[in-house]
């Protein structure tokens, strides 16, 4: 907030979210006209398809931070809908919460941004080059250092914002998981609603 207008940021946020999203689209599209195995960067690997447990707690983690990402003007919201309900007791209107969700979300995001640019020059790595054997192992470490960042800026945000204590604050910090949390369940909901409605 000392730096950059939080409302600007979350604009120039969305514009790069779009043209990431885009440039995404296209960057794959050639690797697939170029290679003969079929690579898709906007799509999440299978959780289903995991050997191990960790395999399964990162895969269930990038499907999280990909809802994050996509849908990035609705977990924001939520974001401050829920720091509204957990901390009203001492910010007892929305809009402070809101501008606490957007800075944390916008911090997120900017974390994102970089993990998917990453994959973006994945898919562009020829498919016999040295990185492709090493990225596995480096992906689950470039996953845990982004949801370290995202929950020690949201601690350090919340115990400053609340006035509460650190350890409040790191206990509060999940908070932040429960936006993509909500869409997911939303959309699941939605789609088995509909599916019930037209299929009776």
């Amino acid at each position: 907030m000392r730096y950059v207008p939080l409302f600007k940021l979350f604009i120039w946020l969305s514009i790069v979210l779009v043209a990431s999203n885009a440039i995404q689209r296209q960057a794959t599209a050639w690797a697939q006209g170029r290679d003969t195995v079929v690579e898709d960067a906007s799509v999440p690997e299978d959780s289903a398809s995991a050997e191990t447990p960790m395999d399964r707690v990162n895969a269930t983690m990038r499907i999280i931070l990909e809802i994050w990402l996509r849908y990035f003007f609705v977990t924001t919201p939520l974001i401050g809908f829920y720091f509204y309900v957990f901390f009203r007791g001492r910010r007892p209107t929305y809009p402070p919460h809101f501008v606490l969700g957007l800075e944390l979300a916008s911090f997120g995001v900017l974390t994102l941004l970089t993990a998917r640019w990453l994959r973006i020059v994945w898919v562009l790595v020829p498919p016999h080059a040295t990185l492709r054997e090493t990225w596995p192992q480096v992906t689950p470490v470039l996953l845990a250092a982004v949801i370290l960042a995202t929950t020690a800026m949201a601690t350090l945000a919340i115990r400053r914002f609340y006035g509460v204590s650190t350890w409040k604050a790191i206990a509060a910090s999940p908070l932040l998981l429960l936006a993509p949390f909500t869409v997911l369940v939303g959309v699941a909901f939605a789609v088995t609603f509909g599916i019930l409605v037209f299929a009776s």
